[in-house]
Order: C-alpha cells, then structure tokens, then sequence
C-alpha cells in the first residue's frame, strides 16, 4: 500500500512471473465537489508515476450528459472538472460491457463507476474488458475487470530459404 486518503486506496502490485510493477488506485470519491476536487488533485500529483496504472470505483459523478438518465443535467461543472482530471492525468476511459448506468435511487440512473487506464497499462495490457455486473444488495452495480497481454502474430517471412 502506498497511500490510504479518504477518497482512494493507491497500491503497487507485483503481478508476478517476472512482469513489471503496476499500480491500482480504488477510488470512493465525495458527493460533493469540492471534495472531489480535493481527489482530482491528488490523483493528478500521483499520476506521473511512468509505469502501467489502472484506476476504477465510484467517481460520484459522470463524464457526458448521455451517462444520466432522470436527473438535472442543468450543471455540467462537475463533469467538467472530472474531464480535466483525466486530461491532466493522461487517464483514458476503457469503456463498460453491459447495463450502461452503475447506479440509481430508482429515480435517476447515472454511470458513477467506471474503470481509467495509462498509457503505460495499455503498453503492458492490451486487452482490458470492464463488465457491469447485475446489481444484487447495493444501489451500485459492480466492475468486474479483466486484463490480458494478448499475443500479436508477428508477420510472416516474405519469401524463405532452405539450406540444405
């Protein structure tokens, strides 16, 4: 564990079998915004870590008006502010198989979870899947992810030799 702040638990992880380390941040942000800008600061500060980084939970808020369903959408600064994390950042979305809104009251339905990767994550993992999975005993669906390095077939000799 390198940090445990309020809103995130940052962790260096050694994947094995001689791979480089990689760092997981889990985040659980405030509902407000001030707070969550306190969270996009930090994660700012730590994201010059050069080396693959993956970071996943509840961010509390959404990043397009298209992930809320039912709810005001009058105020996008808090989208907006998330956006320019992700740009300061370098973090890149990757995306969701499954229902496309992670929470609700029953009311409103919004994608609060989600899964952001580095550069370097997708130089290390090449295939990284984050599924929805149904919500059982909590207002939140759970990310179920996955990461593989998958093999690339390396081109064929144009023409080949036989010694003999």
């Amino acid at each position: 564990m390198i940090q445990d702040h309020e809103q995130f638990l940052h962790l260096k992880v050694n994947p094995g079998a001689s791979q480089e380390d990689i760092f997981c941040t889990f985040v659980y942000a405030k509902c407000y915004r001030n707070s969550r800008r306190l969270l996009w600061d930090e994660l700012t500060c730590i994201s010059n870590l050069h080396a693959p980084w993956l970071v996943g939970g509840d961010f509390n808020v959404i990043l397009h008006p298209n992930e809320n369903q039912g709810g005001d959408m009058r105020r996008m600064g808090p989208s907006d502010d998330f956006n320019d994390m992700m740009i300061d950042t370098r973090l890149m979305d990757a995306g969701f198989e499954g229902d496309p809104y992670t929470w609700t009251n029953k009311r409103v339905w919004k994608r609060l979870d989600r899964v952001l990767y580095s550069k370097e994550w997708t130089d290390t993992y090449n295939s990284t899947r984050v599924q929805h999975l149904p919500r059982r005993l909590s207002d939140h669906h759970p990310l179920f992810i996955t990461a593989a390095k998958t093999r690339t077939e390396s081109p064929l000799p144009s023409e080949s030799k036989t010694c003999g």
